[in-house]
């Protein structure tokens, strides 16, 4: 065997949360000063703060809420290399989510789908990001009205990788 070809069936090689698309002089300059080669850029705001620019020549729109993975680029910077939808759902509430286990669930539906253990938060009312079983806590015992975003069906796989509450 010389090739071994793995995918991301798991989906953790993604770095999730929401977008924020830079185009024009705002992106990322190439170029020379004399000739500049203006590169469309984005941003991905989570609890770890906004991201770096990376370039960017995917289909992906301002305030998404996605996963992204990186790559190399010659130029220094690191450029999207996939992106990974998510499915939102209808609201939920803090009856939807259950311990099972050593992890988190919630009941989407007819379906039970894991919250990952690294699942983004975002406060709308606050502009505030949490993650994790912290942050899920903390939004389970505020009685906001939550909406789910999970990257693939429950039957693949799938997991919440970010809640909104508002």
């Amino acid at each position: 065997m010389d090739i071994i070809l793995l995918e991301d069936v798991t989906g953790n090689s993604y770095s999730y949360g929401k977008t924020c698309l830079h185009t024009g002089s705002d992106g990322i300059v190439l170029g020379s000063d004399d000739k500049p080669a203006y590169n469309t850029a984005v941003t991905l705001t989570n609890s770890g703060g906004t991201s770096e620019k990376y370039l960017c020549t995917a289909d992906i729109s301002s305030g998404s809420y996605i996963g992204i993975s990186l790559t190399g680029h010659y130029s220094g910077y690191s450029k999207v290399n996939s992106t990974r939808t998510l499915t939102r759902t209808t609201k939920a509430g803090s009856s939807d989510f259950f311990i099972n286990g050593d992890g988190w669930y919630a009941g989407v539906g007819s379906d039970t789908i894991p919250v990952s253990s690294e699942v983004q938060i975002y406060l709308t009312s606050s502009d505030t990001w949490l993650s994790g079983e912290d942050g899920l806590n903390a939004v389970l015992s505020g009685g906001y009205d939550l909406t789910l975003y999970y990257d693939k069906t429950p039957s693949s796989g799938g997991q919440i990788r970010i809640i909104t509450a508002g």
